[in-house]
């Protein structure tokens, strides 16, 4: 008698491991457990750790390599998580410099002044206060700039306007794709970094003495100085 096909399962096996495979090394991608630019396991380890034929495995490879969400190796040489593509200058995503990102929020910041003073409470001032600890009790350039990152941002929050925290938020991202961490000789020194300290809390007892305009000045000057240093340039 002859034989017929070969049942639905017979089929249907090797490409649901294959699926299950693929949405498991996916989870693992997305997740950031294999980061940018790191090799997962060989095939042969895959296999084991996740109880699959290697069939099935290399086929969830190479569809993850034909997504673009992967590199496949050569031999031995196994796959790598593709890096991310940096991003490209947009008109949403402009290219700007150290000092183009100063001047907007020497432009911009002063202008929050009487909306912070109109609105902000004991618990926003206190939340500043906060970040100018941080700054101080910094153990690292980076945790300095973060403290310092913060006591302005807070300030923002203050003003209540979800649009300026935005806007905010976008400078702060333009200054991250400007390079601003290889501006060190901002903070380099602890007199540099007492001295900025100094400034963000004085305009930080302006604003709880809700004085406008002295406020307003403190916060521009405080900027203008870091404008200043960065268009200027590191000295010898």
């Amino acid at each position: 008698m002859p034989r017929g096909p070969a049942p639905l399962a017979d089929v249907a096996g090797p490409v649901e491991e294959t699926d299950r495979i693929y949405d498991a090394l996916l989870i693992a991608i997305r997740d950031g457990e294999v980061g940018p630019g790191q090799r997962l396991a060989s095939e042969r380890k895959l296999s084991t750790d996740l109880g699959a034929p290697r069939t099935a495995v290399r086929r969830a490879l190479q569809r993850l390599a034909a997504e673009g969400k992967i590199e496949r190796g050569i031999g031995r040489a196994g796959s790598r998580v593709r890096a991310k593509p940096q991003p490209q200058p947009t008109p949403a995503n402009p290219q700007a410099s150290p000092q183009d990102v100063m001047e907007a929020r020497w432009a911009f910041e002063p202008g929050l002044v009487p909306l912070i003073v109109a609105r902000a409470t004991d618990d926003d001032f206190a939340a500043m206060e906060r970040q100018l600890d941080r700054m101080a009790n910094a153990a690292t350039q980076q945790e300095f700039r973060e403290g310092g990152y913060g006591f302005h941002l807070e300030m923002t929050r203050a003003t209540r306007n979800p649009l300026l925290v935005s806007i905010f938020e976008r400078i702060v991202e333009a200054r991250a794709r400007a390079g601003w961490g290889r501006l060190a000789a901002l903070n380099a020194t602890p007199a540099q970094r007492t001295a900025q300290i100094a400034r963000n809390r004085r305009t930080l007892d302006l604003l709880r003495q809700r004085d406008i305009p002295a406020a307003s000045e403190a916060l521009r000057d405080h900027l203008a100085m870091m404008l200043d240093e960065i268009a200027r340039g590191p000295r010898a």
